[in-house]
């Protein structure tokens, strides 16, 4: 029980350090991934299409600028401890997971805080975001995307073409590497596997102090018209607050 404790912690953290990967959003990406189309694998378009890292990051950028909301199924694992439950996210800076497993858990971001509930314990764990940190703290978005390029070096994994999820694996994807420029960055490695629709299927990163943290995203649907209250998730009256868990909140100036 104490496992599920500090890893939702870490999971907290890792949300936190991600958001300020990506940066702050601001408006969409010039272009749309409608002026061609994602490549096919395999096809001659593929290779005139994609010619380096940085222009396949546009256009999964550009992609991501389009999506409005978003659900996924989510697996989460860290060393032997996994995690699986459904995300929903909504525009600008709303996320909601429900876990399976734990059972009846939530991380709940409202932009302007975030909320785990351990059941178990009934206890809340309660973060007051930072202005830094709830844009682009929910999921990649187009802009936040763009912005992590000043900030880590981007190149293939092993080169351009699609590959196999994992071994022996029938999806095939693209990998991505991404490093950090400065040791400022939470992690300093992070791999991004991305499908034929220009959508990350696995996120795997390395932290600064080389813990390994994999997210996984399945049973993708965008653009769905996710209602902005569901998103609004109030903490059970019995349960115990522990507050400012990962960082005290900003003061006033």
């Amino acid at each position: 029980m104490k496992r599920i404790l500090i890893l939702s912690t870490f999971i907290a953290s890792s949300l936190l350090i991600i958001a300020h990967a990506f940066g702050q959003e601001s408006g969409g990406v010039a272009g749309s991934e409608g002026d061609r189309g994602p490549a096919v694998p395999g096809t001659s378009g593929e290779i005139q299409d994609i010619l380096t890292a940085s222009d396949y990051f546009d256009r999964v950028s550009r992609r991501y600028a389009e999506i409005e909301d978003y659900q996924a199924y989510v697996t989460i694992t860290q060393s032997d401890s996994v995690m699986t439950g459904t995300l929903y996210h909504t525009r600008p800076d709303m996320l909601l997971i429900e876990f399976d497993d734990p059972q009846d858990q939530v991380i709940s971001v409202d932009g302007v805080r975030l909320q785990i509930y351990i059941p178990y314990l009934n206890v809340v764990m309660d973060q007051p975001l930072r202005k830094r940190d709830a844009p682009g703290l929910t999921l990649a978005t187009g802009r936040g995307l763009e912005l992590m390029k000043s900030r880590y070096s981007v190149a293939y994994l092993d080169s351009q073409d699609f590959v196999p999820l994992d071994e022996n694996s029938n999806e095939q994807v693209r990998k991505l590497k991404l490093e950090w420029k400065s040791i400022d960055e939470g992690f300093r490695e992070l791999i991004l596997s991305v499908d034929a629709n220009l959508l990350i299927r696995r996120i795997e990163g390395i932290t600064s102090s080389l813990d390994e943290l994999t997210i996984d995203f399945t049973d993708v649907v965008v653009n769905q018209g996710l209602p902005s209250r569901m998103f609004v998730w109030d903490s059970p009256p019995s349960a115990n607050i522990i507050r400012n868990f990962i960082f005290e909140p900003e003061t006033a100036e």
